[in-house]
Formats: structure tokens, sequence, C-alpha cells
């Protein structure tokens, strides 16, 4: 994705993440700046967010983060945001996250200030999920693989490894991620691999040829 987002742009898409903001078109082009409807109308453009209409008797529309824009944010938490007060409040909502998950994960501060350096995997992580996939779809493309399988498939890669580069991935559009819509159809293994992406969970991958 070549797309890169303003620090305004990424600003706005943190506090809808973070602190949980729907803004109506008007205030997010506002928040935006001297250029804020062509900025917000760019993220809608790029798939980032997506506006919704409001019923009626109501008028107008609300900004909100679309999947694709969850997976983008995954990957770039990094990113450069804007240096106002706007962004207290999202900063403070991640602070409360980061506390809720540490106290349920018995972790402490310094193990997520201070991991422990990475080991390497050997290859590319993206060559060896295709691989797995095609092994699995017997070497068909369109075939719907499911994610257990592709994680039995790569036990040396940590789940949350397998995940960030699934999701990037999907940005790429070298894959895609689905739900199995027939609840009969989902086994405890399937709940255990899925993605959750906004919410809604993700049982099985798509991949072109």
């Amino acid at each position: 994705m070549s797309f890169e987002p303003t620090p305004r742009q990424v600003l706005a898409i943190w506090r809808m993440l973070f602190a949980g903001e729907r803004p109506m078109a008007g205030v997010l082009a506002k928040r935006l700046g001297k250029k804020g409807r062509s900025e917000r109308d760019q993220l809608e453009k790029e798939g980032l967010i997506e506006m919704n209409p409001l019923v009626k008797p109501k008028r107008g529309s609300q900004a909100e983060v679309t999947e694709k824009g969850w997976a983008w944010a995954q990957q770039h938490l990094d990113a450069e945001v804007s240096r106002s007060n706007l962004a207290a409040e999202p900063l403070e909502a991640v602070l409360r996250n980061l506390k809720r998950f540490m106290e349920t994960r018995g972790l402490a501060l310094s193990e997520i200030m201070q991991p422990p350096e990475p080991q390497p995997l050997e290859g590319d992580l993206e060559s060896r999920i295709r691989e797995a996939y095609f092994k699995l779809s017997s070497g068909r493309s369109g075939v719907r693989v499911r994610l257990c399988e592709i994680r039995n498939s790569l036990p040396e890669i940590s789940a949350a490894g397998l995940n960030a580069a699934l999701l990037n991935m999907q940005v790429k559009g070298k894959l895609f991620l689905y739900s199995l819509d027939d609840l009969q159809e989902i086994t405890p293994e399937d709940h255990q691999a899925a993605i959750d992406i906004s919410g809604f969970k993700k049982h099985v991958v798509y991949m072109r040829g």
C-alpha cells in the first residue's frame, strides 16, 4: 500500500480506533484542517474508513474505520501522529487498555517496553504462508483453507507473528480472510485459530495463484 496518511489523518484514525469516536463527516473534515474534506475523502477512497449514513430523521454520515483500516493500523502503530491536544484522549485510552492487558496476562511493564530480541525465522514468512496454503489446497488457488490448518502447518511461527503477516498480506491484496457463515461448520479449532478484525472472526484464507 503506497498511500501514507498525514499526521492529522493518523490522529483521526487513532481517535476512532482507541477512543471509540464515530465523528460526523463535517466534524472529521474540520479536524483534518484546511484540506479537511479532501483528506477525509482520501481516507475513504483508500478504504481505511467508511462513511455510514445516519437513519432518518437524522441527516449526515458518521466515519468508521474499516477492516482494511484496522489491518493498516496494526502495521503502522509507529506512524507519525499530529501533536495536538486531540491526541490526549486516544493516548489515555491506549494506556488504559494496556493496563488491562498486562493485568490479564500477568505481564510487567518492562516486558512491554523492553521485549527480548525476536529470533529470526528462516526464509521469507510470506513465502512460507503461500507454500503452506498451496500444499493444503493441493496446488489450487481460490480454494478455502482454514486458518487452523495454516497454523498447524507452521507451528514454529507465533500466533501474533502469523496474524501480523496474514493481515499485511491482506492489505497488499495477496490473500483474503473470510468468516465461516455456517455456525455448524465452525469447530473449536476454528474458534481458537480465528483472527479478530474489528469484532469479526475470520476463519479461512483464500489466495490467488
